[in-house]
């Protein structure tokens, strides 16, 4: 291949990046509290053992405790879990909370607080390549490894039942692909825009298939996350945030999309929100899609709302916690 051409290739790719990986973002700013090492990584001291680390996403120990530890999955991987838990009373059940690409357990800590004053056990899951998880930094060769992650935790404690679980984004996926392979053993489960195809689909498609190798890595891109917000404030002061993306990523997507077109229908309890303004998940094609295979769900469009609903400090999140709120008991 001619200089020329790779020239061409590479403006194609660059051109073609607008579309890939749009949606999986926040715009960047200066990193964290002062917990990066020399490389921009989180240091190894922060972790749950610290007071700061639980204040700064928002935990208050008056709530109950805070612990975390690891389980192997797979041959290689380490996958950290956090529990949150009133521990002078004996929980109603057990929350399991995953979290979406780029992000991890910790950024849902105020859904565990709620479910915790709730009498609840809250187990949040940090997936492959994520928060305190081992793995390539938001990397992965295959959806079943985040699917194996679930599984090893679950299998990890006799938690207490019944079991519920609310995920986000990419922990729909893991959750969906779960429940394909093992069945449903959640009483309740809530998907908060529930990820099949991301946004723009097919020109995501093209544009991977134009940069090859050319392009390894993308700048992280505004998800429209409101940046007066508290919540925007935590994501992009948090260490664990990355400023650049793998797009190696995306085959592992495509391959879990196209696996999902031979998935069996699902049975149970299901709650699916769904922001109008969403422009991560490509709502158009997955609604429908989730509806004829999970008939029994129940849809919530939130008006305006965007990917973040559960987060979201507007009026879009209030009608998102409502939603789950009204169909929790």
């Amino acid at each position: 291949m001619n200089k020329s051409t790779n020239l061409l290739r590479g403006k194609a790719a660059a051109a073609a990046a607008a579309a890939l990986f749009s949606a999986f973002s926040s715009s960047s700013c200066a990193a964290g509290p002062g917990h990066r090492n020399e490389s921009g990584a989180p240091s190894e001291s922060w972790t749950p053992d610290l007071a700061e680390y639980r204040a700064f996403y928002g935990w208050d120990d008056i709530d109950g405790t805070w612990t975390w530890s690891r389980v192997r999955s797979g041959e290689d991987k380490e996958v950290a879990f956090h529990q949150f838990r009133n521990p002078d009373a004996e929980p109603k059940g057990t929350l399991f909370l995953l979290h979406g690409y780029l992000e991890h357990a910790s950024l849902r800590v105020p859904i565990a607080r709620e479910a915790v004053v709730d009498g609840w056990l809250a187990v949040g899951i940090d997936l492959p390549g994520h928060g305190l998880s081992s793995g390539v930094r938001a990397d992965i060769g295959s959806f079943g490894e985040y699917t194996d992650a679930l599984g090893a935790v679950v299998a990890s404690r006799n938690w207490p039942e019944p079991w519920r679980l609310i995920a986000h984004s990419l922990g729909t996926a893991t959750a969906l692909l779960y429940i394909q392979r093992s069945g449903n053993p959640f009483e309740f489960v809530v998907l908060e825009a529930p990820l099949i195809r991301t946004y723009l689909w097919e020109p995501s498609v093209v544009a991977a298939r134009i940069m090859g190798d050319a392009v390894r890595e993308l700048p992280r891109r505004n998800a429209g996350i409101p940046k007066n917000g508290s919540f925007y404030s935590t994501l992009t002061e948090d260490p664990f945030y990355m400023e650049r993306v793998p797009v190696g990523w995306f085959p592992a997507l495509e391959r879990y999309v196209k696996d999902s077109e031979s998935w069996k229908g699902m049975e149970g309890r299901f709650l699916l929100l769904q922001g109008t303004a969403d422009t991560v998940v490509d709502a158009k094609y997955n609604l429908p899609f989730l509806h004829r295979l999970i008939p029994g769900a129940e849809i919530v469009e939130i008006e305006k709302g965007g990917h973040h609903l559960l987060r979201d400090e507007g009026p879009a999140g209030d009608a998102a916690r409502h939603a789950v709120r009204e169909r929790w008991r």
